[in-house]
């Protein structure tokens, strides 16, 4: 919300820390963000037909920040998926027991269209998601570029089969588990049956 900073005590910011608090006279809820209604009250529930409806009123201008500050900041983010995982909803894919090491990653799939003769599969890579940043002058480059290749799990909410890895062309256990070396400046590419 642009309202929640001084856009002319900020034009040449440096962090997001400074931008973010400099002449910023918003509420600051317990959970780090600022409440985008002072009066108003943060994550609440109120049932509603079958479910709920769940109001944040805190706006989301931290949630870049705390997501560059480490993997402990990037924490405080969940506050925003909370109401869907009380609801039951949780993501088919993730990285078990992520850490600094991998913080910043981003999942992302989609499914190929059915060839003549083949099943459809799902395609499904990992990346790091780096921070850009830009100066009041312009530009816009990323910063914090992860070069390690580091161990990760990737746990699946059901089993996959036929899995291939398509940088390499090499076939791989399937299973609800997947372990890989991700050379971070790399996207680990994968491909299987879709479900």
């Amino acid at each position: 919300l642009w309202v929640e900073v001084d856009q002319e005590a900020n034009f040449s910011w440096k962090s997001y820390e400074e931008f973010l608090t400099n002449k910023n006279t918003c509420v600051k809820d317990g959970s780090g963000f600022n409440k985008a209604v002072r009066a108003m009250p943060a994550v609440h529930a109120q049932p509603l037909g079958r479910g709920r409806a769940v109001l944040m009123n805190l706006s989301p201008q931290w949630y870049n920040a705390y997501r560059a500050a480490g993997a402990e900041a990037a924490g405080r983010r969940e506050v925003f998926m909370r109401p869907l995982a009380e609801a039951g909803v949780a993501p088919w894919v993730r990285i078990k027991d992520p850490g600094e090491p991998v913080q910043g990653y981003e999942i992302t799939y989609w499914n190929q269209a059915q060839a003549e003769g083949r099943p459809m599969r799902t395609i499904l890579f990992v990346c790091l998601n780096p921070e850009i940043r830009g100066t009041s002058l312009g530009g816009g480059n990323s910063v914090g570029l992860k070069t390690a290749t580091v161990p990760v799990t990737l746990h699946f909410e059901r089993e996959v089969h036929n899995v291939r890895d398509e940088r390499t062309g090499h076939a791989l256990d399937g299973g609800r588990e997947l372990s890989l070396n991700w050379k971070q400046n790399e996207a680990l590419v994968l491909s299987f049956d879709a479900w």
